[in-house]
C-alpha cells in the first residue's frame, strides 16, 4: 500500500510578529496609549514609597535640618513625620487607582483582539477553497483558532503592563540613583546590561524552542479531532488501544517540546539572580562607606539600598514576561500565516437576476487529491488512494430547481451528487409566516428524468419526484 500523502503544515509569517500585531490592532492604538499611560503612572506611584522612606529616616535622623523640614518650614519632628504620612497616603491611593485602571483596560484590550482574531482567522479559513483543506489537518487549523489565540490573548492580558512599568522603573529609579550619586548610579546599573543582554539571548534561543511547542500541540488537536470525529470507526474495528497508543505518542512528543522549553527558560531567573547581586553588593560596601564617612546622609543611604532592591528585581520577573512574549509570538507567526493565504476561488462581481434561468452543464470534469492523476469518465480502474469515476463526468441538465433539503440526509456535496446522477434528494426546511424558526415540510427536487436528453428543449416538461420514501437511504 502506498504511503500516504504529506500532511502540509500550517503557513508562518515571515513578517516580524510584533510588527504585524501592531498593525493588526491599529484599531486599538488609541486605547494602548491609554493604558500605556497608566501603567507609567502606576510605576510613578510604585517608586514613590521607597523615597518616603528615605525621608522618613531623614527626619529622625536630623531633625529640623531634615528635607522635609526645610521643604514644609516645620521643625517638629513628629508634624513631619505626619505630613509624610498624609503624602504616602495619597500615593498608595493613586497607585491602587492607576493599576485598577491600567490593568482593567489591558485586560479588557487582550479579551477583544482575541475574539477579533478568533474571528477574523475563521471568516478568512471559510473563504479559502476546498482544495486548501485536502492536505490540512482539522485538528491543525483548529490549534491556530483556538489555543493559538488563547495564548495570544495571555501575553495580552498583563505582558505589555508588566514590560512598561519595567521599562519604566529602570528610568525613574535610574533619574533618582544620578541625581544623588553618580558613582552609586554607576554601581548600581552595571549588572543591567548583562541581565538585557541575557535576555535577548535567551529570546532568540526561545522562540524555535516554543516553535516546536506549538507545532506539537498542532499535532495531538489533529490526533484527538479525528479519533473522536471517527469513534464509531474505532469502536466497530476494536482500535481502541491502537488509537490511545497514536494519542500517546504524540503526547509524549508534546511533553518533550515543551520540557525542552521548560528547561532552557527555567535557567534565566537563577543567572540573572547572580547579576542582581553583584550590584546590590555594590551599592551596600561603596554607599555603606560613604555613609560612614558622613559623606552620604543617614536617609539618603536607606533609600538607595530599597532602590537598587526596585531596580534590579523586576528584572529577575523578566524572564516569564519574556516567556509568555515568545510563546504568543510564535502563535502570532502561525494565526497571521493563516491570514495571509489568498484564496484561489474567488466570488463573481456581477449578480445573477431573478429568478434564475438556464441549464446546468459539467463538461469534461475531472478531480484529483494533491498532485496526483486526475480522474475522469474514461477512467475504468481507480489508482490507489482515489475515488471510483462518476457514472457520467459530462452530465447536463435541464433547469434544476431545489426546493430545499433535509439536514439529516447529508451534506450539499452529496445532494448534488445524488442529482447529478438522477437520484432523488430529500424533504427540505421551508420558512414559515408564523414562527422564527424554520419549520419543517415536505418537498420536491424538479429535475429531467434521468435518460432525458441532456441539452433541453427551450421548456422541457420538468418531472417533480415524491422524496419521502427516500428519506432514510441516504449516505
Amino acid at each position: 500500500m502506498a504511503d500516504p500523502a504529506p500532511v502540509a503544515a500550517i503557513p508562518l509569517s515571515t513578517t516580524p510578529p510584533l510588527r504585524e500585531l501592531w498593525r493588526y490592532a491599529r484599531g486599538h492604538r488609541p486605547r494602548v496609549a491609554f493604558a500605556a499611560t497608566f501603567s507609567l503612572l502606576n510605576k510613578a506611584c510604585d517608586v514613590a514609597p521607597e523615597l518616603l522612606i528615605g525621608a522618613a529616616v531623614d527626619v529622625v535622623a536630623k531633625g529640623s535640618d531634615s528635607f522635609v523640614g526645610g521643604l514644609f518650614g516645620v521643625e517638629d519632628k513628629f508634624t513631619q513625620l505626619t505630613i509624610l504620612t498624609v503624602i504616602t497616603v495619597l500615593v498608595w491611593f493613586a497607585e491602587s487607582a492607576t493599576e485598577y485602571i491600567a490593568v482593567v483596560t489591558w485586560r479588557n484590550l487582550a479579551q477583544t483582539i482575541e475574539h477579533e482574531a478568533r474571528i477574523d482567522t475563521y471568516r478568512h479559513v471559510q473563504d479559502l477553497e476546498m482544495a486548501y483543506f485536502e492536505d490540512r489537518t482539522s485538528g491543525g487549523l483548529m490549534t491556530v483558532l483556538n489555543e493559538d489565540v488563547n495564548q495570544l490573548e495571555r501575553f495580552l492580558d498583563l505582558g505589555p503592563h508588566k514590560l512598561l512599568i519595567t521599562a519604566a522603573n529602570v528610568v525613574f529609579v535610574g533619574i533618582v540613583f544620578f541625581v544623588v550619586s553618580p558613582l552609586l548610579a554607576a554601581l548600581a546599573f552595571l549588572p543591567i546590561p548583562v541581565i538585557v543582554v541575557g535576555s535577548l539571548w535567551y529570546q532568540t534561543r526561545l522562540e524555535p524552542r516554543y516553535a516546536r511547542v506549538r507545532e506539537a500541540g498542532g499535532e495531538i488537536g489533529n490526533t484527538l479531532t479525528n479519533s473522536l470525529g471517527g469513534m464509531a470507526t474505532i469502536k466497530a474495528f476494536s482500535g481502541e488501544e491502537r488509537e490511545a497508543e497514536r494519542v500517546a505518542a504524540d503526547s509524549r512528543a508534546y511533553r518533550e517540546a515543551n520540557r525542552d522549553a521548560i528547561r532552557f527558560s527555567t535557567a534565566f531567573n537563577p543567572l540573572i539572580r547572580m547579576a542582581v547581586l553583584a550590584g546590590f553588593t555594590m551599592t551596600l560596601i561603596v554607599g555603606g562607606r560613604a555613609a560612614l564617612r558622613g559623606e552620604l546622609a543617614l536617609g539618603v543611604f536607606s533609600m538607595l539600598v530599597y532602590m537598587t532592591q526596585r531596580l534590579l528585581w523586576p528584572l529577575v520577573q523578566l524572564g516569564e514576561t519574556l516567556d509568555l512574549y515568545q510563546r504568543a509570538m510564535a502563535s502570532c507567526r502561525r494565526i497571521f500565516g493563516l491570514l495571509a493565504v489568498e484564496p484561489t476561488i474567488v466570488p463573481g462581481t456581477h449578480d445573477l437576476e431573478l429568478p434564475v434561468r438556464g441549464a446546468v452543464r459539467f463538461d469534461d470534469v475531472r478531480f484529483a487529491y494533491g498532485t496526483g492523476s486526475p480522474t475522469s469518465s474514461s477512467s475504468r480502474g481507480t489508482a490507489e488512494g482515489s475515488c471510483p469515476p462518476a457514472r457520467n463526468a459530462s452530465p447536463s441538465a435541464a433547469p434544476i430547481v431545489i426546493a430545499g433539503f433535509k439536514a439529516e440526509l447529508g451534506s450539499w456535496n452529496t445532494i448534488w451528487a445524488r442529482v447529478a446522477r438522477g437520484r432523488s434528494a430529500a424533504h427540505s426546511i421551508v420558512p414559515s409566516s408564523r414562527r422564527s424558526r424554520p419549520s419543517r415540510q415536505r418537498a420536491s427536487v424538479v429535475l429531467p428524468e434521468p435518460d432525458s436528453p441532456t441539452t433541453p428543449t427551450a421548456s422541457p416538461a420538468p418531472t417533480t419526484i415524491d422524496t419521502s420514501s427516500s428519506a432514510g437511504g441516504a449516505s
